[in-house]
Order: C-alpha cells, then sequence, then structure tokens
C-alpha cells in the first residue's frame, strides 16, 4: 500500500483487535462517539463473499453454494455447509482464510485512501478481529488491543450466545491469548469492568494519540 500517512501527521488510522467478547465493538462504537470514523472489517468480509464464489467452490465443492455453474452462477454460501469444514479443520480454515483475507485486506486500503482523500476526518479506527492473523499490522499508526480477563469472557459468551461453558471455552482457547496480542500492540484498553469504564479508557487513548500529532 502507499503510504497513507507520509505527507501528514494529522490523519491517524487505528486498528482493533481482541479476543471474543472482549469488546472490540463497544470500543469502536465509542470511538465513533467521540468523532473518529470506524471501518468494521467483518462487515466488509461478509461483503466480499459474492467476489470470490468461483474460488470457494473450487477450493471446498458446489456443495457449499447456493447455485450452480451450469446452471447460470453461484447465489451464495450455504453457511450450514461450509462452517463444519472450516470450523473443523485448522487446514480448512486456513485454505478459507487464504481466499479472503487478501480480499478484505485491499477494500479496506481502497476504503482508507477514501476517508483521507474525503479530508473530513483526522481519525479512523477499523475493528479486525484477525488483524495480526493476517499480517494487516502494515495498515495501521496505531494498534489497539482490547483486552478481557479469561473468566468474565466465559461469562459473557455464555450470555451472549446462549452456550454452554463448555462451548465457550472452547471458543476463547481456539483464539491466541491476551498476552501474545498485548506483545504487539501500542494501546491496551482492559474491558473488565462496565461500558462506562470501557469509555472512559477509550477516551484515554483517543486524548494521547491527538497529542501525539
Amino acid at each position: 500500500i502507499d503510504s497513507l500517512f507520509d505527507d501528514t501527521n494529522s490523519f491517524r488510522v487505528l486498528g482493533i483487535c481482541g479476543g471474543i467478547a472482549s469488546g472490540k465493538s463497544t470500543i469502536r462504537a465509542a470511538f465513533k462517539e467521540i468523532g473518529a470514523t470506524v471501518i468494521d472489517a467483518d462487515k466488509i468480509g461478509h461483503a466480499v463473499y459474492p467476489f470470490v464464489y468461483e474460488k470457494l467452490a473450487d477450493a471446498f465443492g458446489e456443495d457449499v453454494m447456493e447455485g450452480s455453474k451450469a446452471d447460470g452462477g453461484y447465489t451464495g454460501v450455504k453457511r450450514g455447509a461450509l462452517g463444519p469444514i472450516v470450523f473443523g479443520s485448522k487446514s480448512e480454515m486456513q485454505k478459507l482464510n487464504d481466499i479472503m483475507w487478501p480480499e478484505i485486506r485491499i477494500r479496506i486500503q481502497q476504503s482508507l485512501k477514501e476517508r483521507k482523500n474525503e479530508g473530513t476526518t483526522s481519525m479512523v479506527v477499523v475493528e479486525a478481529a484477525v488483524l495480526f492473523e493476517a499480517g494487516w499490522e502494515d495498515l495501521f499508526d496505531h494498534i489497539i488491543v482490547s483486552a478481557v480477563d479469561r473468566d468474565i469472557a466465559k461469562i459473557r459468551l455464555t450470555e451472549r450466545n446462549k452456550i454452554s461453558e463448555q462451548d465457550a471455552v472452547t471458543r476463547i482457547d481456539a483464539q491466541a491469548n491476551n498476552e501474545s496480542r498485548i506483545a504487539k500492540a501500542d494501546f491496551v484498553i482492559w474491558n473488565n469492568g462496565t461500558v462506562e469504564d470501557l469509555t472512559k479508557e477509550v477516551v484515554k487513548v483517543h486524548t494521547a494519540i491527538q497529542k501525539m500529532n
């Protein structure tokens, strides 16, 4: 990517990542409330699917697709068919990521350039749960990790997703831990308390970054 930042220090791009139930979306929303422009990489990911139907069919077979190539093309992805394949195998998940992540990255880059060229914002915040796993660190001026204690994450996940404690633990353990993310972070926001507590931490980080300009 051509540098977004060479000609001015007044345009900052922040990346937010963190584990499941750590409050990433709440942090993104708090930044929006105090004036930042926000981008949700997960939404971009969902929008990418129609552009990679052919690649998905080639990688996982037509059984995971709605429609068929012979009948005029694919019209969608059968999440119920693709999900068990990729969640049941690290190699299959990597195959999916290798298709999706480059496409998502391109669209994040495009969106950042558009925001900068518009000149209407000085800070863009991108929520990207897989920021480190996808190797997107170079897209950001600063990386913020949202962290939460394991036991609190487990409680939140069981209540939010209506799943068992064991299922919650399995999902938490399938991800990188707090320590590995924090080691790569510029800022860490702990989310063990209330939304009000979290918002105060966001304001502190926002103020610190603004002072860097």
